[in-house]
C-alpha cells in the first residue's frame, strides 16, 4: 500500500469518452522524504515517517530540526506515519510515480474550521 502527503489545489472537470463531464480534484503531492522509521523491537509496530511541505527553521522546535538534520533533509511542515512501503529506507523519497493510472485511493482530509455558528447561519432561522 502506497501513501503520500499532499494539498488540495482546487477542482476541475474532465470529459469522458461519451462526453459526460466528470468532476476531479487537483492535488499537489510529493516528493515526501522518509525521515524516520518505527520498528517492532523499539516501538511495537512497523511504520515509516514521511514529511512534506517547506517551512522555516525559525518556527520549528529544536528537537524537530535535529530530526531533519540527522537524515540530511530541510525542515518540513507535516510529518505523518504510514505503513511500511517496499524499497524505502530513511533518506528515500515517496513520489507520485508509486501510483498508477486507474488505481483507487483512500483520501483523508482535514476540513477548515469555521468557528461557532449562530442559529441564523446554522439553521437558517430568521432573527
Amino acid at each position: 500500500m502506497s501513501s503520500i502527503i499532499g494539498r488540495k489545489i482546487g477542482m476541475t472537470q474532465l470529459y469522458s469518452e461519451d462526453g459526460r463531464a466528470v468532476p476531479v480534484t487537483v492535488l499537489e503531492a510529493g516528493p515526501c522524504p522518509v525521515v524516520g522509521k518505527r520498528t517492532t523491537a523499539q516501538h511495537g509496530y512497523e511504520a515509516l515517517q514521511i514529511a512534506w511541505g517547506e517551512i522555516r527553521e525559525k518556527v520549528m522546535s529544536k528537537p524537530r530540526i535535529g530530526q531533519f538534520k540527522k537524515v540530511g533533509q530541510t525542515p518540513k511542515r507535516r510529518i505523518r506515519e504510514v505503513p511500511v512501503m517496499d524499497g524505502l529506507e530513511i533518506g528515500g523519497n515517496v513520489t507520485v510515480e508509486r501510483f498508477t493510472i486507474g488505481t483507487k485511493v483512500d483520501v483523508v482530509g482535514i476540513s477548515k474550521g469555521r468557528g461557532f455558528a449562530g442559529v441564523v447561519r446554522r439553521h437558517h432561522f430568521s432573527g
